[in-house]
């Protein structure tokens, strides 16, 4: 008897301590409000974002002006950016997003960890190519050579197609729906010329060759525009 206050104490001890259940909820649920609360603000900034960089394409096709291959192809980046560059850049950063949630949600079902990885490579494209296309709009807007930054903004898409942007596909409700190779490596060789057509006109002097060269970028970015400006102009109504 003089040793169950001393027993009792052990086992007090030995005893694993309850924590409170709800608190993995709590932490999970917060981080998911900050995750969101971010992708808002986000969403948020990038149509200023690419609004802003037209606006800089815009002014610098005035100091252009007596160049008017060079003022073409800062107009064409202009209307690029702010029809099909930021509503795309939107709607690829929202997918990414979901899919990530779908394959957390999926981890311990069967075939989660390669629904996880689809995921991350579909992010890791997507990153690729937005830091590919701001590179190219700065080095436009600041750089001396338009055509070598139209390149740069030109091969972010065809960049896009070899990082996973055609096999590793998620659509806006973050599915995987990848993109036929047949598909994917003809868009791809379009995009590889037009950025060809690019670097050949930052190579050429003045003259008919670099207006010809010049004249494909505006019209691959024209008809980029074109393809987009009804779902631009249904989601400004």
């Amino acid at each position: 008897m003089r040793f169950a206050p001393l027993l009792g104490a052990t086992a007090a001890l030995r005893a694993p301590p309850r924590l409170p259940r709800r608190l993995p909820c709590r932490a999970s649920s917060g981080a998911s409000v900050d995750v969101a609360a971010a992708s808002n603000k986000l969403d948020g900034v990038l149509p200023l974002a690419y609004g802003a960089a037209s606006a800089a394409l815009v002014a610098k096709s005035f100091k252009l002006r007596r160049a008017p291959p060079e003022a073409a192809v800062c107009c064409a980046l202009a209307a690029l950016a702010t029809i099909t560059h930021a509503p795309t850049a939107r709607t690829q950063l929202k997918s990414v997003r979901r899919a990530r949630e779908t394959a957390r949600a999926e981890v311990s079902q069967r075939g989660g960890a390669e629904k996880r990885y689809n995921a991350r490579a579909w992010r890791r494209a997507v990153v690729l190519r937005l830091a590919a296309q701001w590179a190219g709009l700065l080095r436009t807007i600041l750089g001396e050579d338009v055509f070598v930054g139209a390149a740069t903004v030109l091969g972010a898409n065809a960049g896009f197609w070899l990082t996973g942007g055609a096999h590793r596909r998620h659509d806006a409700s973050g599915s995987f729906t990848p993109v036929p190779y047949a598909t994917a490596f003809l868009v791809f060789v379009i995009d590889a010329a037009i950025v060809g057509c690019a670097l050949l006109a930052a190579r050429r002097p003045p003259g008919y060759a670099r207006a010809f060269y010049a004249s494909v970028v505006v019209a691959a970015c024209g008809f980029g525009v074109l393809e987009m400006l009804p779902r631009w102009l249904r989601k400004g109504k």
